[in-house]
């Protein structure tokens, strides 16, 4: 729950409640930036707030010009990387600022005040890529690489040494293999693990501007205009469940950032800040893959391939999914409306205020990718005929089979936030400072202008056609979808019902008029000397959905998906290349609803509690003792409403027990999960003195949440995960991923003492050493079993890999754990299929690598003039180049499992890379 603003204004992307990184100012034009973690104040809606506060002309004429540059000679090479990849970095840009005169006309000194600047970037960079595909072998049929059975499925006799012959072979998968796989290019000839390896370009250019005027209306009232316009264009590598054919994702975007301010001092005591501002983010999505012909060589013939870009998803475990990014526009705007009063009076210091924010999500060609058809072949029904996937692949049988059909390309979700707060900071003595407050905050629904949205209602009950039905579909009263004939069909016998009809607002779900956040803390000094201060708070802070429920409601209306589960009965399966689905897309108990939202979704919130200890040490330095813990309440998860209990006689038999028999799944966003924080941390600072600055903290925290779904990979979105039993969502309990138990920061900045005066100081003089020094353990990670089905639910195939069995009483690490083998493979199985129960391996029950990495920076000062300086310097990330590895592969069972292929990148950890720097300010 963080907040992002630039001189009060929001930067929060709508859709996504992340910050929008690129609306950030060039750094020329930043006067501060303030970070505020713990005991936020009621006018702050977040838990840590970031502000960053723009800089403003003077009466002199200041500014400088800046260059900074990489190159890949001066670059470590990745490990895993048989050559460096391309880095060639121009960073320029140029500042000023002054008095804003016009001769003859205007006179800015001591009134008219203007900050201009201009950045850009030059980066034809490269990203290291490391894949399973299909060897050389497998291509042609050759599977002796598996020790296992492969079988016929017609007679079910072994292939002679696990040879297929090559007219058994479909000629969708060879197709597929053709146009959808790269051929290997890295290890052994017979690898079938991390076999393919590349340096793909991902090059990013962009240009921006800022301009800030200030105008001094009268000794008691200033105004001022900022603007930041920046256009972006960055080509994105594959993610991990993405395909390396179709190259990388072509994203040009465009981010403007205005904001207006007018300060007025009423009386000495009593001051208004009035604040008007907007945020705008537009982004394409894009590749150099066109679907319709893809599909058309693949040979699969669909009903409505998409336009644009787009491949078919074919997963088969233990290589790499094929799936790519799609054509598609994202907008994100949010105008604000705020206002903050300040009055003193006396030993109180009250502030009031208030938040207005009409806000836009927009989004086009939703889920085009379903149309594009999807093919899983993870053995959890072949495995027991034919042996093994791949093999199936090739026979061209798979597991499930899905196909969208879309009703409405575009989204166009609007709404109106609110938020008002009253605090007082009380200085109830010279030693003891009391803060306290109150926010509340009112987070309408999205109404979707468009009207393509749609949500499932579980609870309503009705007889169609004598057929008993439980569940409806509202939608607007003048919803798109009512016009769209295959959307009725694809959820027939199910009810469509208008808002009115269903007796819940237009925007489809309930408002939350709850959401009040009290707030209190206090600075305490308890000795006279006045060099110990005790701070503690504790606060309520609301999460606001944003553009998440907007999403959610695309799903229904946007995108029918259906789900189909193959079957083999006398080695004759029900679905095969090269039209793998049924004759009757629209059957019931095969439709999937991607994704809904509960119509009573009430806002999340967290509880923030702190208590700190800080102590003058003298010698310009100090230590602080602080524990921060905070409860997450009703916070995001997702479910699969559809989902039968968990049974020993398997999905087949037990279908007919779903809450709603007539869909495969119904993914459904909603609230109800919890997360617990604590952290103690140690920090020592020592402020500049004697030509020395330095910081240092330690922390070791302990996060745990059920809300993260059955197998995170990342912190949770505000959606949260899907989870393994929506009967039980304990079952996902467990350390959050991704939060590293024990932290080290340290940073360092020493003014060398040599040259500091005589006739050497130009060559000698004024050079300054900093540094960063960052240890950590490593993430929390969670060993899956792709294809497994334990509890009999179509899990697998309806959400994902779930959990392993983990055997006890063995270690989860080899005696030499290594890149080649992180995971001890003892440790875990694949559990059984139909046995009544999930996985027994817990949400993130291994760590993964830590990190090491010390970050250096030389800098030397010229003194050209009085006036002018010039800086040249060099900074290294990662200094010593110490590798710092990824998470392992974590499906148990592949070939890949336990393996590492890459190394990390946030926080200057990956391989080491020179940076030269160089400033003449003025």
């Amino acid at each position: 729950m963080l907040s992002v603003s630039i001189d009060g204004i929001s930067t929060m992307n709508v859709r996504t409640n992340a910050p929008a990184a690129e609306l950030f100012p060039s750094f020329g034009t930043i006067a501060e930036i303030r970070v505020s973690e713990v005991n936020n104040a009621a006018e702050f809606g977040g838990v840590s707030d970031i502000t960053t506060v723009s800089r403003g002309g003077t009466n002199q004429l200041h500014g400088g010009l800046f260059e900074n540059h990489q190159n890949t000679a001066l670059n470590a090479r990745n490990p895993f990387s048989s050559a460096k990849t391309k880095t060639i970095m121009n960073n320029y840009g140029v500042f000023v600022g002054g008095p804003l005169t016009v001769p003859h006309l205007h006179n800015g000194k001591d009134k008219t005040f203007f900050f201009a600047s201009y950045e850009g970037l030059q980066l034809p960079r490269e990203t290291f890529i490391n894949h399973s595909v299909p060897s050389l072998a497998l291509r042609n049929g050759d599977l002796s690489a598996y020790s296992g059975v492969i079988r016929d499925p017609v007679t079910g006799a072994p292939f002679p040494n696990n040879q297929i012959p090559a007219e058994r072979i479909s000629p969708v998968s060879r197709a597929s293999l053709q146009y959808l796989f790269p051929l290997p290019n890295t290890g052994p000839a017979n690898a079938i693990a991390n076999n393919y390896s590349v340096n793909m370009p991902t090059p990013i250019t962009s240009n921006q501007g800022d301009f800030r005027i200030d105008q001094n209306m009268s000794t008691r009232q200033t105004m001022f205009v900022r603007t930041t316009y920046k256009k972006r264009d960055v080509d994105d590598a594959p993610t991990a469940t993405q395909s390396v054919i179709a190259g990388a994702a072509h994203k040009p975007e465009r981010y403007v950032s205005i904001t207006a301010a007018h300060n007025f001092v009423i009386t000495p005591q009593l001051i208004n800040e009035l604040r008007i501002g907007v945020s705008d983010v537009r982004a394409l999505t894009s590749t150099d893959v066109p679907a319709r012909d893809l599909i058309a060589k693949i040979g699969v013939p669909l009903p409505d391939p998409p336009d644009g870009s787009a491949t078919p998803t074919v997963t088969i475990n233990g290589f790499q999914p094929t799936g790519t990014a799609t054509t598609s526009v994202s907008r994100s705007r949010t105008l604000q409306l705020l206002d903050n009063l300040s009055w003193n009076r006396g030993a109180h210091t009250l502030k009031f205020g208030g938040d207005i924010r009409p806000m836009t999500a927009y989004f086009s060609n939703v889920f085009s990718s379903d149309r594009a058809g999807k093919y899983t072949f993870n053995g959890s029904v072949t495995n027991s005929i034919i042996g093994n996937p791949y093999a199936a692949f090739l026979l061209g049988i798979p597991d499930t089979t899905g196909i969208g059909l879309v009703n409405a390309t575009d989204s166009n979700g609007h709404s109106v936030h609110y938020a008002v707060y009253a605090q007082d900071d009380w200085k109830a003595s010279s030693r003891l400072t009391v803060n306290y407050g109150m926010r509340w905050e009112y987070h309408p629904p999205f109404t979707d202008v468009l009207n393509n949205i749609a949500v499932v209602l579980p609870d309503v009950y009705s007889i169609v056609n004598g057929t008993f039905v439980r569940g409806a579909v509202a939608v607007p009263d003048d919803g798109y979808v009512l016009t769209h004939p295959f959307f009725a069909a694809s959820l027939a016998p199910t009810p469509i019902l208008t808002a009115t009809q269903a007796g819940i607002p237009q925007q489809l779900h309930r408002s939350d008029k709850s959401s009040f956040a009290p707030r209190i803390g206090f600075a305490w000094r308890p000795f006279a000397d006045g060099k110990t201060v005790i701070r503690a708070g504790y606060g309520r802070f609301i999460e606001a959905m944003l553009g998440t429920l907007t999403s959610a409601g695309w799903g229904i209306s946007a995108s029918h998906v259906g789900t189909y589960t193959n079957s083999i009965v006398d080695g004759r399966p029900t679905l095969a290349f090269p039209y793998p689905y049924p004759a009757n897309l629209a059957q019931p108990g095969t439709q999937n609803i991607r994704v809904s939202a509960d119509v009573n979704y009430r806002d999340p919130y967290v509880q923030q509690w702190n208590l700190t200890i800080e102590r003058d040490l003298g010698f310009s330095s100090g230590l602080r003792l602080s524990y921060d813990g905070n409860h997450g309440s009703n916070l995001g998860y997702s479910e699969n409403l559809a989902q039968i209990p968990a049974n020993t006689i398997g999905f087949a038999a037990a279908k007919s027990s779903s809450p709603f028999p007539l869909f495969s799944r119904i993914a459904q966003e909603t609230t109800g999960a919890r997360s617990n924080y604590h952290a103690v941390t140690t920090a020592i600072n020592k402020r500049m003195s004697r030509g020395l600055q330095f910081g240092a903290n330690y922390t070791f925290a302990r996060n745990l949440s059920n809300g993260q779904g059955f197998n995170p990979t990342a912190f949770a979105t505000q959606a949260g995960g899907y989870v393994t039993d929506p009967y039980n969502i304990g079952l996902d309990y467990g350390n959050v991923a991704f939060t590293h138990r024990q932290r080290f920061l340290a940073t360092f900045l020493y003014e060398l003492p040599f040259g500091a005066t005589g006739p050497l100081h130009q060559v000698i003089g004024g050079w300054q050493v900093s540094g960063i020094v960052l240890y950590q353990t490593g993430p929390f990670m969670t060993v899956v079993a792709p294809g497994a089905d334990p509890m009999g639910t179509n899990f697998a195939n309806l959400e994902g890999a779930g959990r392993a069995d983990i055997i006890p009483g063995v270690p989860l690490y080899p005696d030499n754990k290594s890149i080649s083998l992180w995971i001890n493979k003892a440790a875990f199985a694949v559990p059984k299929n139909n046995i009544g129960r999930a996985g027994n391996s817990p949400v993130s029950s291994v760590v993964g690598p830590g990190t090491q990495a010390v970050s250096l920076s030389l800098l030397k000062s010229f003194s050209i003039s009085e006036r002018i300086r010039f800086q040249l310097g060099a900074a290294a990330s990662n200094a010593f180049n110490h590798p710092n590895y990824t998470t392992p592969n974590l499906n148990y069972g592949t070939a890949a499992f336990g393996t590492i292929t890459s190394v990390q990148t946030a926080e200057g950890a990956g391989s080491r890379q020179i940076q030269i720097t160089s400033r003449m300010v003025f």
